[in-house]
């Protein structure tokens, strides 16, 4: 019982620390930050993008807080880290994907830990 417990207390932690990531890395995004404009200027990426990856950073940010929605939220997100990664790399940022490619693992490890809340939520074993 003691190592789930302990299980439960490094998701949560990290889940707290991923949500925090994508708050912090959302905001310059959707603020018009002056480094998060020119990064997606370079890359070929409008600004309607950028505002679109940083809207989906907020709500993926706080769906992880929502044990419910974790899993959903992290899979979306690391989705977003799927193209963040594949976007650096074809633009030669190998330490930057490299930084995208741990985020989604990060991320996918948090959906994998709370696939059953969701199905709890509505009634269904996610076992099954």
């Amino acid at each position: 019982m003691a190592s789930t417990k302990q299980g439960n207390t490094v998701v949560w932690g990290l889940t707290a620390l991923l949500a925090l990531v994508f708050l912090l890395a959302a905001s310059g995004k959707v603020t018009g930050n002056a480094q998060a404009v020119e990064g997606f200027h370079r890359d070929g990426l409008s600004d309607s993008f950028r505002l679109f990856v940083g809207v989906a950073e907020i709500v993926g940010a706080l769906g992880l807080l929502v044990p419910a929605a974790a899993s959903l939220a992290g899979t979306g997100l690391a989705l977003v880290m799927v193209g963040a990664t594949v976007i650096h790399l074809a633009h030669g940022e190998a330490p930057h994907a490299l930084v995208t490619a741990v985020l989604c693992g990060l991320l996918l490890f948090v959906a994998q830990a709370r696939r059953g809340a969701i199905g709890r939520l509505l009634g269904a074993d996610a076992a099954q």
